[in-house]
């Protein structure tokens, strides 16, 4: 039963299923994946999303920090990333989207790279950090963020290949598929 339930996981996080609005819905509500994950998952795809990569990491044993407390500025304002990787200064933003629950959505996709190029400079431990924003589950799809995946296609926007080398200039690592998440490990 636990291995079927973490193919299922696997195969949701990884884009190698794309549910519809009801499967996608019974997926999330499923209470046998919320007792194998032991996560409140709320039928939210980013919480089972930010799971999924944890335990990448576990298996490739990478020690990390689940949303770490970052503190800015006055020590007031912090950010809260999913995942901070310490021997490598390396933030890791998990994106998905979903049907059913606000949340992820381009525009706060876009924004990602705004908020660290602008905050990171404001600490004194972090300010050299990069991030790597991570896509996973229904983000796979969206013709938005394969274009930042695909950015180095020849046929891909200019624009889009621009925003990506901007965003490298300041504290973006890259923007990937979840799939490709060992090449940064």
């Amino acid at each position: 039963m636990e291995k079927e339930i973490f193919n299922k996981i696997e195969c949701y996080c990884s884009g190698k299923s794309r549910l519809s609005i009801d499967e996608e819905k019974r997926f999330l509500s499923d209470i046998n994946l919320h007792k194998y994950t032991g996560v409140n998952l709320s039928k939210n795809s980013g919480k089972i999303s930010e799971w999924y990569v944890g335990m990448l990491l576990n298996n490739k044993g990478v020690e990390y920090i689940a949303q770490p407390t970052i503190r800015y500025g006055n020590n007031k304002r912090y950010l809260q990333p999913d995942f901070y990787i310490p021997n490598k200064n390396l933030f890791i933003e998990v994106k998905s989207r979903t049907y059913n629950c606000g949340g992820t959505s381009s525009e706060k996709i876009d924004h990602a790279a705004r908020k660290y190029s602008t905050k990171l400079g404001l600490t004194k431990d972090y300010k050299n950090a990069k991030v790597l924003v991570v896509f996973c589950a229904g983000e796979l799809f969206e013709d938005s963020t394969l274009q930042l995946i695909n950015y180095k296609n020849k046929d891909s926007a200019q624009y889009v290949k621009d925003f990506v080398e901007f965003t490298k200039q300041y504290n973006i690592l890259d923007w990937i598929n979840i799939n490709d998440i060992d090449k940064y490990l």
